[in-house]
Order: C-alpha cells, then sequence, then structure tokens
C-alpha cells in the first residue's frame, strides 16, 4: 500500500470519528456494537482488532475465515464457474475455521492469478491464538492497495474463499459473502466491457484518471457493511446453494448491485489526487442541514409463529432531549453534517441524527387491529454510523450505511431491540447543495429482549420482520440566523402532501392520501389551493383505504383543501461557546400554524425554494414537500431523471408498498417521455393477513412512453397501461429543473416520486 493511501484511510477515519464525538445520536439505547447480538455469532462478538496480541502491527492485516458445515463438506472446486445472478451485525449461521492454506493474490476479473511490476507481494502469514490469521507484509508501504489483490483461503478439504485486502485496522472476514462481493464485482467489470486495470493506480504518483483512492475507499464501505446484514445462512447449504441464496435475497442483492455499480461510476469529483499540504487539513468545511424523515412500512408479525399477523406502521422525524450526566439538558433536533476531508483528495463524510417517533398497526387476523403493539412513548432514531464517500459527475452522493442498533423499554418487561439492515442512499442536492433528498428502502427486525447487565442483552425471539420506504430531506441550516419570512415572501410553491391514518377503532384502520396543491406565501401568510376553478384538473387529493371488514374502497378523487396557514421560523435550542450557555437561533426549522395552533413541522433551505414538513397525530402521520416553482420553464428536452420514491397500493385482498428506486425518466427533443421501470414490493395479505418482505418485480417487456406536458412549473406524464393498470405522473419542477416531485399513480397505488436530474460536473 502507498504510504498516501495507508494515510488517507487513517486520516478519514479519525476525522470521522472527530465528526461523530460531536453528534451522537439521540436514543439512549443507542448502541455502535452489536448490543443484541445473534445466539451463535460468537467469532463475530470478539473486538474487531482482536488477534491474541494487543494492537495489530501496521504491517499486518488480521484475517477470520469463516463457513458453514456445507462449504467445508462439499465445494468441488467449482465457485468460479458461471452464476445466474440474481443481513445484521453478523451473517450468523458462519463459524471460524482453519485453512490449508492463505495466500494473496493478483488476479485478472475471471480470477486468473497474474502479476505486474508494481505489486510486490512479499509477506508471511500467523495463526493467532484465537483461531484468525496475520498477514505479516514487509512494512506498511507493502501492504498493495488495488481492487485486483486479494486474499484467499483455502480450507482443509479444498474450498476456495476469497475477499479484498483493504487495511484498514479491521479483521477481514473471509467467507461466502466476501466471495459473493467479488465475483459480483468481477462480474459487473466484465458486463460493462471493463477491466481491472482500469481501477487501479495509473503508474504515476498523483493525478490517476483512474481514480482508484475513491474507488477503493468505496469498496471498503460496501464489503464492509455486507458483512452486517442479519441474515441466517442454513448451515447444510453448498457453496452454490449459499450463492443462490444469497441472490436471492432482495435487500442484500439490490444492495450489493447499488454499491458495485457506485464504485464502478464514470468518475468523481474532487477525488483525483494531489500532493497533499499541512495547510489542506485546515480547510475542512462542514455544512449542517435540517433533516425530515417520513417512512411508509410493513411487517411480518411474529413471524416465528405460523399465524403471527402483519403490521403497518409510520416514521415522522421529532425533535428529542436527552438529561445528561450533569442533570443539564440536551437538545437534539433532526440534522445532518456533511463535511468535505480534504486529503490527497477530498473526501464528503455525512453523519447525522434521526429521532423519530412510530405509530403502528398490528393486526394478528382479519378481524383484530391492535395500536403500537411494540412502540413505547421513548423516541427511537435511525441513524448510522459516520459514512464517507464522493460526489459523481452525475450529482450524486452514494452511500453504503449501517444504521445504528437502538433499544427501548429498558427496564421493562417489554425490552426492544431495533435493527436496520445496511442501505444503500443515494443523496441529490441542487447545485448549491442547500438542499439533500432521498428516498432509500430498507428491511430490518424488531427483536424482543432480556437484559443480561453491563449494557448486554439476549434475543428472545423476532417480533416483526420489517420493511421500510423512506423518505429524507436535509436543507441547509446555516450557522447564522436565517430568515425564512424574507426568503419565502412573494413565491408559489408546488406541494405534495400525503397522509397515512392508522386508527384501531375507526370503521376505517387504513387510510392513505396524497394531495398536489399550490402555496402562495405572502408575509408568511399561506393561501393553500387551487387558484382558480380551472386548476381543479391537475390539483387533486387522491385516497385509498380499507374498512374493518378488510374491504378495499375505490379510490377517491377530490380537489385539495382550501385553507390559510401562517408559516413561522422555529427555534433551535444550541450551544453557544461563546456564551457558554444554551440560546435559541433560528437556523432554518420552520413550523405551519393553524389558527395558532402546531400543524406540521420541518425546515427550509437559506434561500426559501425548498422547504419540508412531518405531521403527527394520535391516528395519523404524514409529509408535506413544497418546492419553488420555475414559472419559466417551457421544455425539458434531452433530460434524465433518475427516480426515487415509493407508492402505497389497497387491493381487494392485498395491501402492497412499492419502490421505484432505481427507475429513470428520458425526456428526448420531441418531448416524448421513456420510463425505464425497476420496481420492489412487500405486501400484505387480507386474508391470511401473511406479509412478505421487500421483493424485486419483473421488469416491464418494453420501456413505456408518454408525452410530457410543461406548463408554468407543472409537469404530468401519461404512459398507458404497464401490467394491466393505467400509470401516470404529474406535479413540480423545480427552479432550474433540477428536480421534480411527482403525485405517481398506477392503477390503485398512489405515492410520492422524486426526480433527480443526472448533471454532468467536471471530476477536477
Amino acid at each position: 500500500m502507498t504510504t498516501r493511501l495507508l494515510s488517507l484511510f487513517f486520516l478519514v477515519t479519525l476525522l470521522l470519528m472527530g465528526c461523530a464525538d460531536g453528534n451522537a445520536p439521540s436514543s439512549g439505547a443507542r448502541s455502535t456494537e452489536n448490543s443484541f447480538p445473534p445466539p451463535s455469532d460468537e467469532p463475530f462478538e470478539t473486538p474487531d482488532n482482536s488477534t491474541g496480541q494487543p494492537n495489530p502491527g501496521t504491517n499486518e492485516v488480521v484475517v477470520s475465515v469463516q463457513a458453514t458445515e456445507g462449504l467445508l463438506a462439499s465445494w468441488h472446486r467449482s465457485l468460479f464457474k458461471a452464476l445466474t445472478p440474481a443481513s445484521t451485525y453478523a451473517f450468523n449461521g458462519l463459524e471460524r475455521v482453519r485453512v490449508r492454506n492463505l495466500s494473496v493474490h493478483q488476479v485478472t476479473s475471471s480470477f486468473g492469478i497474474t502479476s505486474s511490476s508494481s505489486v510486490r507481494l512479499n509477506y508471511s502469514t500467523r495463526e493467532n491464538n484465537d483461531g484468525t490469521y496475520s498477514i505479516l507484509f514487509d512494512d506498511a508501504v507493502s501492504i498493495p492497495a488495488r481492487i485486483d489483490v486479494v486474499i484467499r483461503a483455502q480450507l482443509e478439504n479444498g474450498t476456495l474463499l476469497w475477499a479484498p485486502l483493504i487495511s484498514n485496522r479491521k479483521t477481514i472476514k473471509v467467507n461466502i459473502v466476501s466471495t459473493y462481493l467479488i465475483e459480483q464485482l468481477f462480474r459487473a467489470v466484465q458486463n460493462q466491457g471493463m477491466t481491472l486495470s482500469g481501477l487501479t493506480p495509473c503508474g504515476r504518483e498523483f493525478g490517476c484518471e483512474n481514480q482508484h483512492e475513491a474507488r477503493l475507499l468505496l469498496w471498503s464501505g460496501v464489503t464492509q457493511n455486507a458483512q452486517n446484514f442479519d441474515i441466517l445462512i442454513p448451515e447444510q447449504l453448498s457453496a452454490l446453494e449459499a450463492r443462490t441464496f444469497l441472490a436471492n435475497i432482495s435487500s442484500f442483492q439490490t444492495f450489493v448491485e447499488a454499491g458495485i455499480a457506485s464504485v464502478l461510476d464514470k468518475g468523481f469529483i474532487q477525488a483525483i489526487s494531489a500532493p497533499l499540504e499541512f495547510t489542506d487539513l485546515l480547510e475542512t468545511k462542514t455544512t449542517p442541514f435540517n433533516s425530515v424523515f417520513f417512512s411508509l412500512g410493513l411487517g411480518q408479525r411474529e413471524p416465528e409463529q405460523p399465524d403471527g399477523g402483519s403490521v403497518l406502521f409510520n416514521r415522522t422525524s421529532t425533535p428529542a432531549t436527552n438529561r445528561l450526566a450533569d442533570g443539564s439538558t440536551e437538545y437534539i433536533y433532526p440534522n445532518l453534517d456533511e463535511t468535505g476531508i480534504k486529503t490527497t483528495i477530498t473526501t464528503r463524510s455525512v453523519f447525522g441524527d434521526l429521532p423519530y417517533i412510530r405509530l403502528s398497526l398490528g393486526q394478528p387476523d382479519s378481524g383484530s387491529f391492535i395500536t403500537n403493539e411494540n412502540t413505547t412513548d421513548e423516541i427511537n432514531s435511525f441513524a448510522s454510523a459516520p459514512s464517507n464517500s464522493y460526489i459523481n459527475t452525475k450529482g450524486f452522493l452514494n452511500l453504503t450505511e449501517t444504521p445504528y442498533q437502538t433499544i427501548t423499554g429498558k427496564g421493562s418487561d417489554s425490552v426492544r431491540g431495533w435493527l436496520t439492515n445496511p442501505l444503500f442512499t443515494s443523496l441529490y442536492g441542487d447545485i448549491e447543495r442547500s438542499y439533500l433528498m432521498s428516498a432509500p428502502a430498507s428491511t430490518g427486525r424488531i427483536y424482543d429482549l432480556t437484559e443480561l447487565g453491563n449494557k448486554d442483552y439476549q434475543r428472545n425471539r423476532i417480533v416483526e420482520n420489517t420493511s421500510e420506504f423512506n423518505y429524507i430531506l436535509h436543507l441547509e441550516a446555516g450557522s447564522e440566523p436565517v430568515d425564512i419570512i424574507t426568503a419565502t415572501n412573494g413565491k408559489t410553491f408546488g406541494v405534495v402532501a400525503l397522509e397515512q391514518k392508522l386508527d384501531a377503532d375507526s370503521d376505517t384502520p387504513l387510510s392513505f392520501s396524497v394531495e398536489l396543491s399550490r402555496w402562495q406565501i405572502n408575509r408568511g401568510s399561506i393561501f393553500s389551493g387551487p387558484v382558480d376553478l380551472s386548476d381543479t384538473g391537475f390539483y387533486q387529493k387522491l385516497e385509498i383505504s380499507r374498512n374493518r371488514q378488510q374491504i378495499a374502497q375505490p379510490l377517491a378523487i377530490s380537489p385539495p383543501g382550501v385553507f390559510d396557514l401562517q408559516l413561522e421560523s422555529a427555534a433551535s435550542t444550541v450551544y453557544d461557546s461563546g456564551l457558554k450557555a444554551l440560546v435559541d437561533k433560528h437556523l432554518g426549522r420552520v413550523q405551519l400554524l393553524d389558527s395558532g395552533t402546531e400543524y406540521a413541522t420541518g425546515a427550509a433551505n437559506p434561500q426559501g425554494q425548498k422547504m419540508a414538513f412531518v405531521s403527527s397525530t394520535a391516528k395519523s402521520q404524514g409529509l408535506i414537500l413544497a418546492t419553488e416553482t420555475e414559472h419559466s420553464i417551457g421544455s425539458l428536452a434531452n433530460v434524465e431523471y433518475q427516480i426515487q420514491g415509493h407508492t402505497l397500493g389497497i387491493h381487494a385482498e392485498s395491501s402492497e408498498l412499492t419502490t421505484y428506486n432505481g427507475s429513470s425518466i428520458s425526456i428526448d427533443e420531441n418531448s416524448v417521455a421513456t420510463l425505464h421501470l425497476q420496481s420492489a414490493s412487500a405486501s400484505q395479505n387480507t386474508i391470511t393477513m401473511e406479509a412478505t418482505g421487500l421483493r424485486k418485480n419483473r421488469p416491464t417487456a418494453s420501456p413505456p412512453t408518454g408525452m410530457v406536458i410543461v406548463e408554468e412549473g407543472l409537469l404530468q406524464i401519461d404512459f398507458g397501461n404497464i401490467d394491466g393498470q393505467p400509470f401516470s405522473v404529474k406535479g413540480f419542477i423545480s427552479k432550474n429543473s433540477e428536480t421534480l416531485q411527482l403525485l405517481a399513480r398506477h392503477g390503485n397505488r398512489i405515492g410520492l416520486l422524486l426526480g433527480m436530474r443526472n448533471l454532468s460536473l467536471p471530476r477536477s
């Protein structure tokens, strides 16, 4: 490994740790470690650097080789034949095993062993007292930092396992998961007509056009986070069966595919290496954002029981407080910090907290309804460890993240452990990066726990398997007071509002609505509704629902609500280092008032172009997204928008949540739009109350097309029938046509889709 890249790994790690220390997530139960590990994953619960010696040397790579009984019994050297491509604080079902041989190789994308004059592989190996192995290079500088240099472990029966050689002071797990990841990466390289040498150093000390340092750091994030899925690999599976098993887990496969695509991207801005100067480290810049979070969810209730039922839920961000050890109060607001860390290249580090409240409707059978079965009054948190990445030339910051585990109900008879599997988040913002937006889908589990003392917990059973369909908006906060009232004065906003009601006592326990409306703002006074009667064909409220007898009600279409609201700036209580006291500052948080009563809370960017709010009551929660519309846009020719977002469908015998992440809309010079559709769904059978997890849907036979209608910042496209149901979108175009916010309707499915325009940013 070059000294430059070794330093980059350590510098980024240290700076990320610094960011984390100053911005801890809200939940008192949050843990950066596996607080409730699976019973069988003892190998994963030893500290990452446990090698039988206090501290591994800088020239040392520690390896843990893991396998199932099936892998040990039958592999027959068939690992690298052609595959059919298709979760966690640790894959469990794998055990640490001894190896016949441990080696490091430079390889081609077909796993042929090769060599080059620029790669020196001078090392020895050692078996450690705890069952791990150490690879000892001549010195730290000689550890190769290349995607084409990998670790190979040969088991006693001849089985071959592979893993990336990523020297970042953590134990490298060599198992079927790491092998599968390398296999998938190499296949993608071949399918795109690339070579591994095109992802490796260029041979010059600096200015490498291959941007190998950025790619290797991204690859490190993918490989480490992928090992954190909460998935049990059945011990009897052979290698071929284990690979098929992994490929058929939709959330895992989607994570792998998206992560690899980010590594193989055509390029990243500010990620061509240059000599590092000490003054560069002083240029580290952090941009704070206020965050708004809304999520729809569907889960399998008591999945280890034959007839456990299902659950619907939603989540919204909320401010929180935390009592500190000295008795003072800490005020925590949904937030994100984006830090540009300038070393030999500029790395983007993101870290924040999303405290939230959850509303759920459990259904053990078709006639029973339970409100908030596994939810106490405690505020939970959807936050991840710091993640680092790079903005690609299309304008996206792609991140692989493992959310923290959280524990609620401590000290009670209902201790719950909340685990979210790793997810891939694609953040997009305007050119000025005054706002960022994403809509990732995720999966997870809720465990019933027993407290063991010393902050340790034991898993008893799974109480929910969950699929989560999230919207996350980050709006620049700034460090100085922001006058949102002046920034929004005289502007017109296009508004999409989502609301889901979950009411166990109602004749209609489930309802969901999406509404398009227009806001006109005058000194904080908001008039909401169509401008005149001619607008009612475009501005609409769509609502779907199901009654207590599980009968789906027809989709209802009505005009949007007409009402007056008041926009006000909301103070944030923050620590002033100069005054050494807590003070109230207006830093971009806002609220909506209805006749003086709080209606919704959220945030706005400093320019007053984008606002997002969440509403929350005991029976319903929702999201409001408002964007200043650009009236001068006459057409959208030769542009492409990446699509993120979700719909909820209520059908005769099922309810279904669908994510459209990975889809795109391209528009040609003749205003013909082509929809490249990708989707995955989770569903609830309303007769048996069985819930299925996130699964990919089959692609459409041919991409549907439709004419684009653009008028005064409004967009409407009808794509005709897809799978026998009409598919249409309509909504709003932001200023500079950078983003779209669209009401989507596909038959009886309705929801919000976000369009993010592919940019062409320079790499330097």
